[in-house]
């Protein structure tokens, strides 16, 4: 089953250009590299800026539960943590977390509720 897991989190990487680890236990952690201009980023945004970005991103989305998931930033980090339906439903949480900008890098803790 971890197997599975895991490759459908690297199509999913490759489909959103991103890179993906999933680790013992079972968490998920997303990144992309982001611009850097003379070793700089690019802009500063700050975490609630980024927090607001995030949670805004899940509301509008149909495909996102967005009051189920939990979104805590840190350092441009973003942590999710809850339950969603389906694998798809966590895999477009990360997805729209990591394609924020801004965000560095997006810890998964969702898991799948049992039906």
């Amino acid at each position: 089953m971890r197997d599975r897991a895991e490759s459908t989190w690297e199509e999913a990487a490759r489909q959103g250009r991103y890179l993906v680890q999933v680790g013992k236990d079972g968490a998920v952690t997303a990144w992309r590299e982001t611009e850097r201009v003379g070793g700089e980023a690019k802009e500063e945004l700050t975490d609630a800026a980024l927090l607001a970005a995030v949670k805004t991103r899940f509301l509008s989305s149909q495909d996102v539960q967005a009051t189920r998931i939990d979104v805590d930033v840190q350092d441009r980090v973003v942590t999710l943590t809850g339950r969603v339906r389906s694998v798809a439903e966590m895999q477009r949480a990360v997805a729209l977390a990591i394609d924020t900008r801004g965000v560095e890098r997006v810890i998964s803790r969702l898991t799948v509720a049992a039906p």
